[in-house]
């Protein structure tokens, strides 16, 4: 590793809420990277636990600098952005606790990361290669079928998406306060959608980075903490098209939004 690499500071911020059969493997697959360095801050976010993460128990499988338990859970969204509020670095690297990172993912992520502030570019976030753990790609980036479903892409070929998944990826604390954070008001989905959209707006770029890779287990969370996620779904949509669409374009739309969940549901 290059000392390029060593002088750079940075935060792994783990967001779980009642993972004690996820956490450990997360925190194994951290310990297991190439990359070391006095600067790297290991930071477990507690989302409300009914089980409080104990120091003693995480230690086992990785060194953590500090647990931030919160006192009640504040959603996914709620928690990302207290991921990167309690962040003592300005490079996050955030994880959910489904998320087990490949070997070399974090020096993969960071060089590609030295490239592009060396060109230099814009770039807002930085995602690895997403694998399930049944050895298929579960997301090369999110694009967008119209009328307003966005998608994980399982075909990796481009290098620029438009926007990530918020499982496992890179990003700037600085960046993330200048837009304000994660919209909160998406509750449970779409806030990855509209952090994409915002940062494009802004002129930064989202990057595939494809020589770094990880494995999802698949919302080994989140299904277990929506009680109907089709709803949670549709209303996030029409929240995302009601924000960065005007005019004839959002109201067809939204109509097409309403419609085909609506038959979606009728036909279930």
């Amino acid at each position: 590793m290059s000392a390029l690499l060593r002088t750079m500071k940075l935060t792994v911020a783990i967001l779980t809420y009642n993972g004690d059969q996820l956490l450990p493997e997360c925190l194994q697959s951290v310990q297991r990277q190439r990359f070391s360095s006095e600067d790297t801050e290991v930071l477990i976010l507690d989302n409300g636990s009914s089980q409080p993460v104990s120091q003693e128990v995480v230690n086992q499988f990785c060194p953590v600098n500090r647990i931030v338990r919160l006192e009640a859970n504040c959603g996914n969204i709620g928690g990302q952005n207290a991921c990167f509020r309690y962040a003592q670095h300005d490079l996050v690297l955030f994880l959910a606790n489904d998320v087990r990172l490949g070997a070399w993912c974090i020096i993969s992520l960071l060089m590609f990361c030295k490239a592009l502030d060396a060109i230099p570019k814009r770039w807002g976030q930085l995602q690895p290669l997403l694998w399930t753990p049944e050895g298929q790609v579960d997301s090369a980036g999110l694009y967008e079928q119209w009328p307003g479903y966005w998608m994980s892409n399982h075909q990796p070929g481009y290098l620029i998406v438009p926007a990530v998944p918020s499982t496992c990826y890179l990003m700037r604390k600085a960046l993330w306060q200048a837009l304000g954070g994660f919209d909160e008001r998406f509750g449970s989905s779409h806030e990855d959608v509209d952090m994409g959209l915002r940062l494009h707006q802004a002129g930064y770029d989202n990057y595939l980075v494809a020589t770094a890779f990880a494995t999802h287990l698949g919302n080994a969370t989140l299904r277990h903490t929506l009680t109907n996620p089709s709803q949670v779904f549709h209303r996030a949509r029409l929240q995302l098209i009601r924000k960065h669409h005007r005019g004839a374009d959002r109201f067809l739309r939204l109509g097409l939004i309403h419609l085909i969940d609506g038959l979606h549901r009728v036909v279930r």
